[in-house]
């Protein structure tokens, strides 16, 4: 019996603490939590009073006022941002009506039916998204009509937004493909050589065809080839102004190393040309030891390539050269090996090690060019970086 009390009471503590709840979020004008509150105690299947009835009922006309007040005013700044709160607020009405009708019709104790108004917010929803779509568009013309790349930047982004409330919207997609190619840096890359130097076939090959992605961002874009289109922002040029390979160098430079080894035994003589003996009469014998030699030959060879030029940044419509930086790739070639004469065994672990490489021939011209143009590219890479931010 007592049990049964406690639990009496506990609901009912309960349901007044929900009602309290409610009641408080009302006065505080929080028209979203009493109708949230009240709705997810009926889905529920919970014990709701009629005062907490009441509470969303008038919550919800007032919710309503509000939110057409606020609309009126915002209608007045006619401006994307208030086209755009008016939007968002007819489609939480629109939720929120969906919310209440769910769980309408709504039974008061003494029988009274509480069926909330329905209203159609997709034409005016329809108003909304029209009036935000035809403000980006007007700006986004009006930003193409001026000859900044700025300004076209703008105006994509202007017109990227009407693609979230419609998928195609008057010219919107051409324009797109305009404000891109207006907005974007186009630049030009390209290698130039005085004809009397030395330098392989694929020299300007693999120049251009570097990866130079890390020095380009969104609005920038990379050419090789002067007729992929009719104008360009910038251009960009490697000159090169001097190749040099030296002739291959070599030294040598040679030393012995020897070593002495037990080579058998011998008798030990006395004075007087006699094998001596030990106390039991026997002969005495001592190792033997010889001398091994080797002679090492060592072999240095050496060679190196220079490749010099500029790299010069030009404002492709004026053909003005606005920033010039100096380039350079170097690759060295230094190779070790050594040969012997003599005695492997007379040989330290030193110089077993230097034996272990042959002779090799020296890289050809071609060759040490090419690995001066490896340092040559990454170079070209990083003054192309440094100075992205001018042509941007």
């Amino acid at each position: 019996m007592r049990n049964l009390y406690l639990l009496i009471i506990s609901a009912f503590l309960l349901l007044l603490s929900s009602c309290t709840s409610v009641q408080k979020s009302f006065e505080k004008k929080d028209y979203k939590t009493t109708i949230n509150t009240v709705i997810d105690r009926i889905s529920k299947n919970k014990k709701v009073t009629d005062e907490e009835l009441q509470f969303l009922e008038l919550a919800y006309e007032r919710a309503i006022e509000n939110d057409k007040s606020r609309i009126a005013l915002l209608k007045q700044k006619n401006t994307v941002s208030s086209w755009t709160e008016v939007f968002n607020t007819y489609t939480n009405m629109m939720y929120r009506q969906d919310a209440v009708l769910k769980v309408a019709p709504i039974y008061y104790s003494s029988g009274k039916i509480y069926t909330p108004t329905q209203f159609d917010y997709n034409s005016v929803r329809e108003e909304a998204r029209e009036n935000i779509a035809e403000l980006h568009y007007k700006e986004a013309v009006r930003l193409l009509n001026t000859s900044s790349r700025a300004n076209a930047r703008l105006a994509y982004n202007e017109l990227d937004c009407i693609f979230y409330y419609y998928k195609d919207y008057k010219d919107a997609v051409q324009l797109l493909d305009i404000a891109r190619d207006k907005g974007t840096t186009h630049i030009l890359m390209s290698v130039e050589k005085n004809p009397q130097l030395y330098l392989p076939q694929d020299f300007e090959y693999e120049l251009l065809n570097y990866d130079y992605s890390r020095s380009l961002n969104n609005w920038m874009a990379l050419y090789t080839n002067s007729d992929e289109r009719k104008d360009f922002d910038f251009a960009v040029k490697l000159i090169i102004t001097q190749s040099y390979v030296s002739p291959g160098i070599i030294k040598e430079n040679s030393y012995r190393d020897e070593k002495e080894i037990e080579d058998g035994w011998k008798y030990v003589y006395d004075k007087n040309g006699n094998v001596t003996k030990d106390s039991a009469g026997n002969d005495i014998k001592v190792p033997k030891y010889s001398t091994l030699s080797a002679k090492i030959i060592e072999t240095q060879m050496n060679r190196s390539a220079t490749i010099r030029g500029t790299v010069d940044f030009y404002d492709y419509k004026s053909r003005r050269v606005i920033k010039q930086e100096v380039a350079q790739g170097e690759s060295v070639f230094n190779y070790q090996y050594a040969t012997y004469n003599g005695n492997v065994k007379a040989l330290s672990s030193e110089s077993l090690n230097k034996i272990k490489n042959g002779p090799a021939p020296f890289p050809s011209d071609a060759d040490m060019i090419l690995l001066a143009t490896e340092q040559l590219k990454s170079q070209f890479g990083n003054i192309f970086y440094s100075n992205r931010q001018m042509m941007y």
